[in-house]
């Protein structure tokens, strides 16, 4: 939660999820399906790699990792990180997907190429690319990342400007969750899942 943002957690809400409404300075409502700080690894699953969380934000500590929310599983949603790495730093966000990262999409974004991409996961093998979308070369510091899923409908955002969309229903829900590349030092600073 940002600046003149006010958090409440529902207390009769119980098990590993967490609902969240954030009423805004203006009086606006945001219900939130799922939110963490990043303050601790509470609330993920660590499938890979050396993750950790502190007041920097969630970061694998230049391993190769991926983690995912424990328990968690949308299908209609929009899924957003704030993330700030480097030129060389590789990430990706999976989606709809189960918790070992075997099956569901993937966002990943290719310092090398300066290039995101979306692929399927099916049985641990990449499939070839449904959409991808080129970045200014030398991408890097802070961005806001958000994937909205609807259906078979699928739209990549950052900060704020769609830059790909695409149709696949392969996979209709599932979970949410984080990837670093080797050696990448990229830092997560924001994760929410909302409505779409």
């Amino acid at each position: 939660m940002g600046p003149g943002e006010l958090g409440i957690i529902a207390p009769w809400l119980t098990g590993d999820l967490k609902y969240y409404w954030v009423i805004n300075t203006d009086g606006s409502v945001v219900h939130l399906l799922y939110g963490s700080s990043l303050g601790s690894l509470d609330g993920f699953t660590v499938a890979s790699g050396g993750w950790t969380a502190g007041e920097d934000g969630l970061s694998a500590g230049g391993t190769a990792g991926s983690l995912s929310v424990t328990g968690g599983s949308w299908d209609d949603f929009t899924f957003s990180t704030t993330t700030t790495f480097s030129p060389t730093d590789g990430y990706g966000m999976t989606y709809r997907g189960d918790a070992d990262g075997n099956n569901g999409y993937v966002l990943t974004f290719d310092p090398g190429s300066d290039t995101f991409t979306v692929a399927k996961i099916v049985n641990g093998v990449i499939s070839a690319p449904l959409a991808s979308a080129s970045v200014a070369a030398g991408f890097s510091g802070q961005h806001s990342i958000s994937i909205s899923a609807q259906g078979s409908s699928h739209s990549i955002s950052i900060d704020g400007a769609t830059v790909m969309t695409f149709t696949d229903g392969t996979f209709g829900s599932g979970t949410v969750g984080l990837q670093s590349a080797s050696g990448s030092n990229v830092n997560f600073t924001s994760f929410t899942v909302s409505p779409p």
